[in-house]
């Protein structure tokens, strides 16, 4: 009977064992399963969309000039008898630049003088004979004329002499000078040039459709290639109403300068803010096929669908989506250049 009992024992063992082993086994096949197929779904990263307010700008490369620019001419014929201000000396306006010899207008000054000063004894007797009906009227009107002619010959020398003084008309720096101490000069030809930097102008070019974005008066951020990471705000204050043989228009920007630190000659980018668009934007990097039918991919339930957009406008490094995307879906933004349509995917962040 011992016997008997051991041996059924020892049976149901076997078979406790064996269904413990398959049942096992089924779990492990079962893990594999679902190991396997996970392993098939391709990571990516999403991002879940909704609308946004941007602000576009037009930017634009331009050049500094000078706020305000002045060449002096010779406006007599004279030997210069000296520079009183050297290339690069800040002045102010009415400061003498330099000085032209006036020796001989000076004799001829003093020529003219005593004419006008016999001119007008002349007039006073001929006045003194009219009175006593002794002189003719042609006689009268005669002395006059030379009384006159005389006056303005003073007046004229006078002038000429006040104009061998060459001075500063605008407080600036002296950018250049044109001749040297004992050359001789003739009226017309160019002295100095005086340019005033505490304002500059940058001046852009634009195209017919730029040109129609912007208008005079609003404010322009300003950067400078010589200057990372500067910024100064200025002033839309010119825009030319006729093109250039280019077919673009001319802006001139008003910026503030009065540290002087920003040198006439110098390239920037004028950046003209428009109004803010409330809309969706997407990473440029994140279209994929051909930029003239872009095209993304969103999750649909688990799997990546291609979605055909039309875009807009551009804002550094994203773009705005005019159709094809609304908000809440879920766009991939990451590991989309793996996928094809209907494949199953597995969101990693």
């Amino acid at each position: 009977m011992r016997q008997f009992f051991a041996i059924i024992i020892t049976l149901l063992l076997i078979v406790l064992i064996f269904l413990t082993l398959k049942r096992n086994k089924e779990e492990i096949a079962a893990e594999a399963a679902l190991a396997e197929r996970d392993v098939q779904k391709i990571p990516v990263r999403i991002k879940v969309l909704q609308k946004e307010s941007r602000q576009p700008s037009l930017n634009v490369n331009g050049i500094f000039q000078a706020g305000n620019e002045v060449k002096l001419a010779a406006l007599v014929q004279g030997k210069i008898l000296r520079i009183y201000k050297k290339e690069g000396a800040r002045v102010q306006k009415g400061d003498l630049i330099l000085k032209i010899d006036d020796q001989i207008l000076q004799n001829e000054l003093k020529i003219a003088e005593a004419n006008f000063a016999q001119a007008k004894k002349d007039l006073t007797r001929f006045n003194e004979l009219a009175n006593q009906n002794a002189v003719t009227p042609q006689q009268l009107e005669q002395a006059e004329l030379k009384h006159t002619q005389a006056d303005a010959q003073v007046k004229t020398l006078k002038q000429r002499i006040a104009d061998t003084r060459v001075t500063a008309p605008i407080s600036g720096i002296v950018n250049t000078i044109f001749t040297e101490q004992g050359s001789v000069v003739t009226p017309g030809m160019p002295l100095a040039e005086i340019i005033e930097v505490k304002s500059l102008k940058m001046v852009v070019h634009l195209t017919e459709s730029e040109v129609l974005q912007v208008h005079e008066g609003m404010t322009v951020h300003v950067t400078i290639d010589a200057m990372p990471g500067v910024t100064i705000s200025g002033i839309l204050d010119r825009i030319s109403d006729k093109a250039d043989r280019t077919l673009k228009y001319e802006a001139t920007i008003t910026v503030d300068n009065a540290e002087a630190s920003i040198k006439a000659g110098m390239f920037g980018m004028a950046r003209f803010q428009k109004p803010p668009i409330n809309a969706i934007y997407i990473e440029k990097d994140v279209i994929v096929g051909d930029l003239s039918e872009p095209s993304v991919y969103i999750i649909n339930d688990t799997h990546a669908v291609v979605r055909q957009i039309k875009t807009g406008i551009s804002i550094d490094d994203m773009i705005e989506v005019k159709s094809g995307l609304k908000e809440g879906d879920r766009l991939i933004i990451e590991g989309m250049n793996m996928l094809k349509e209907g494949d199953e995917v597995k969101i990693i962040n």
